[in-house]
């Protein structure tokens, strides 16, 4: 169930730009293969909006100097980098659809990860 938080920075997501679809939830992300690749770098995600099936694995990049986190809201995954540093995450155990992702140091940091 999600929480208040995740909820609230969905809708700021949604109102922030992204495309978000009439139930108000962003719109779908396919899944790149069985590891997404996700890039921390100058204060945003890249891509914005990651699709993963449970289970998967996303590797992560910060490929800038400052430290980031790799936070999934609702989950226990927070995952720190230090900058120029790898990383990853695994998915196991992560029910099917959308989570707000944030970086916990730089909470304008923001994506949407579309589990499937």
């Amino acid at each position: 169930m999600p929480t208040i938080r995740s909820l609230l920075l969905l809708v700021i997501l949604c109102a922030g730009g992204m495309s978000c679809s009439s139930s108000g939830t962003a719109s779908s992300c396919a899944p790149s293969g069985p590891t997404q690749t996700v890039d921390l770098k100058d204060f945003a995600f890249e891509p914005a909006c990651i699709g993963a099936s449970t289970g998967s694995t996303i590797a992560l990049r910060n490929t800038g100097s400052t430290l980031h986190t790799f936070t999934i809201t609702g989950t226990a995954i927070d995952q720190k980098l230090d900058g120029g540093a790898d990383g990853q995450v695994s998915l196991a155990g992560i029910a099917p659809g959308t989570y707000a992702v944030v970086c916990t140091v730089h909470p304008q940091m923001t994506a949407t990860l579309q589990v499937t």
